[in-house]
Formats: C-alpha cells, structure tokens, sequence
C-alpha cells in the first residue's frame, strides 16, 4: 500500500523534480552528482528538491513515512 502511494505522489511531481527525488534518495546521489547526471546546476537541484519534498509531506497518503529535512539534507525513512 505504501509503495502504490509514493508512486501516486511521485507522478504529480514534475519530471525533474521526480528525477532529483529518485537520485537524491532513493541512488543516494549527492547534490552535485545529481546535477552532473541530470546537466543542471547543484542550485536547481537543491531548489527541485525542496519544492518536491514540499509537495510529499503534503500528501496525506504519505503522512506515515517518516519524510526528516536536516540543514543540508533530506532523508525519506
């Protein structure tokens, strides 16, 4: 069930804010490989990163899955 939630989640996400959500945290890329894969700056992915997330944690559907924002990063557990 949580795994047909976050699929839900991840197709209203743009399909560069999807991208940076899936190397960031699911391949566990840093921000400047995400940006060297995806030929963008660090800056925009940090920027779709955070509007991404935004739109996850208001997702009442993901309300249980622990999504934790740290000063430089973010881990969804």
């Amino acid at each position: 069930a949580q795994r047909d939630a976050i699929r839900r989640a991840l197709a209203r996400l743009s399909r560069q804010q999807r991208a940076v959500v899936v190397l960031r945290y699911a391949e566990d890329l840093s921000v400047a490989q995400t940006a060297q894969v995806l030929g963008c700056s660090p800056n925009t992915v940090k920027v779709q990163a955070s509007r991404a997330l935004a739109v996850l944690r208001a997702d009442e559907a993901l309300r249980p899955i622990d999504i934790e924002e740290t000063s430089d990063e973010h881990r969804i557990r």
